[in-house]
């Protein structure tokens, strides 16, 4: 089947009102965590593999975006920052959320035996971003965090 120029432009151009009203859901989405309307794209860390990498051996994370850590129970979930090797900030969160504790710019660890960072109390839920930024968020101990569940691609991206 042959299509002319103008016919394909059509095409093109009634799928734009789609793509967008769908939130270009055809690229898909990313998770996020968001404090009232700040927000921040996550990468999900689920299965116990995941659990244990982290942000490990990453040079670099862009402001917006972090690691939310998803543990299968409410525990004691304390961090350490071997082999990680960019300063974070973590917060962590209960079962709804709100936020129980936050260490701020933690650096790397350049010696062994490397300091552990936790609440001292349950948490189900912990976000890793750059350090700094939840102080340039305003988050604070108390507040309530949404996670937005993101969408995959419908169809694989091409290769860049």
């Amino acid at each position: 089947m042959r299509y002319s120029k103008s016919r394909a432009l059509f095409i093109f151009l009634a799928a734009v009102p789609f793509v967008l009203s769908n939130g270009c859901s055809l690229l898909g989405r990313p998770d996020r965590v968001c404090f009232q309307r700040r927000c921040i794209d996550v990468q999900v860390a689920r299965k116990e593999a995941e659990l244990r990498q982290g942000l490990k051996n990453r040079t670099f994370l862009p402001e917006d975006e972090g690691m939310l850590f998803i543990f299968p129970e409410t525990g004691r979930n304390d961090f350490w920052m071997q082999d990680t090797l960019i300063p974070l900030d973590i917060i962590w969160f209960d079962e709804k959320y709100d936020v129980v504790y936050i260490a701020s710019s933690l650096p790397p660890c350049i010696s062994s035996p490397c300091p552990t960072y936790g609440p001292g109390e349950s948490s189900r839920y912990v976000l890793e971003i750059s350090a700094g930024r939840a102080e340039r968020l305003g988050i604070k101990i108390g507040d309530h965090a949404e996670h937005q569940k993101g969408r995959p691609a419908r169809f694989p991206l091409a290769a860049r």
